[in-house]
């Protein structure tokens, strides 16, 4: 090290640059030596400088959003949308939106307005391309089925038909990756049935056009699972409306106008009553039907 007063370099100074996602400006610093050579008070220095740029570095808008909710604020969409637009990084839009989405489904329910991927594809500030949308739409399923409403998969799919077929491989790809309860049907202790709850499943006697027991029949809000052949009286047409409220539960619905039903070490359900049962959940149907519904593989 030279015995003079600077480290010197051309003019007797270093830039110091950050190369780093966002632009920061180059801050120029002279560098004093030691003319005892000793490095650690350089590195001191240098330390302090770098230390100080980041300090002063602005957060990309994706990351302020969070910090935004991460406070506990609702932070003003169109505003960030804004701030992405003006830095020309409009592709993140779409990632901004699934930001907004798991916060807002993440929050206590009433608390504050859940969007759907409708709601951020029909904003009129933002444009999202059809790749993007299937994202969004895909994360919308992904979000409602953690922390929401847990809809059916094919319900998503109907509410989407321009974007069908590529929707379906998206989809089905995010559905593959989701946990759901385990229901199965016993007879006399024998499995007859097992599925997922996919939606809500509707749990009755065969109708005239329905397939014969133990078949299971697509609805517009999940699946209709067919219990015993119509001339058994002992299960109503209609006589449970099952879905999942909650990650260690379901709601179940007495759907019958007449027949109660029993929840095994529970409760008995009147007709039109609802019962909230934690997992595992075992239902007499009658006889010597059972239906056992178990928390997601995940979970147990």
């Amino acid at each position: 090290m030279a015995n003079d007063d600077t480290v010197s370099l051309r003019t007797g100074c270093r830039t110091l640059i950050s190369a780093c996602e966002h632009r920061y400006n180059s801050v120029v610093y002279p560098i004093p030596s030691s003319k005892r050579g000793d490095l650690r008070w350089v590195s001191r220095i240098v330390t302090s400088l770098i230390q100080r740029l980041f300090r002063t570095a602005q957060l990309h808008p994706l990351d302020q959003f969070e910090n935004a909710w991460s406070s506990g604020d609702v932070p003003e969409l169109s505003h960030f949308v804004a701030m992405l637009k003006q830095c020309g990084d409009e592709s993140a839009l779409s990632e901004l939106c699934q930001i907004d989405m798991e916060h807002r489904w993440r929050s206590p329910p009433g608390a504050i307005q859940r969007y759907f991927a409708r709601d951020y594809l029909i904003h009129p500030e933002l444009t999202i391309p059809p790749d993007k949308a299937i994202e969004l739409i895909c994360w919308e399923y992904h979000v409602r089925s953690r922390w929401g409403d847990y809809p059916a998969s094919h319900s998503i799919l109907a509410e989407w038909l321009v974007y069908r077929p590529e929707l379906d491989a998206a989809l089905l790809e995010t559905s593959a990756a989701i946990s759901r309860p385990v229901v199965q049907l016993f007879r006399t202790s024998t499995p007859q049935l097992s599925l997922e709850l996919d939606g809500v499943l509707e749990v009755g006697r065969q109708n005239p056009d329905d397939p014969p027991p133990f078949e299971r029949i697509q609805t517009t809000a999940g699946y209709r699972l067919v219990v015993a052949a119509s001339p058994d009286p002992s299960i109503s047409r209609t006589q449970l409306s099952i879905r999942q409220n909650s990650a260690s539960g379901v709601s179940i619905t007495n759907t019958s106008r007449n027949r109660a039903i029993a929840i095994v070490g529970n409760r008995i359900i009147d007709a039109g009553e609802v019962a909230r049962c934690e997992f595992p959940v075992r239902i007499h149907l009658g006889g010597s039907l059972f239906l056992c519904i178990e928390q997601p593989n995940e979970q147990r």
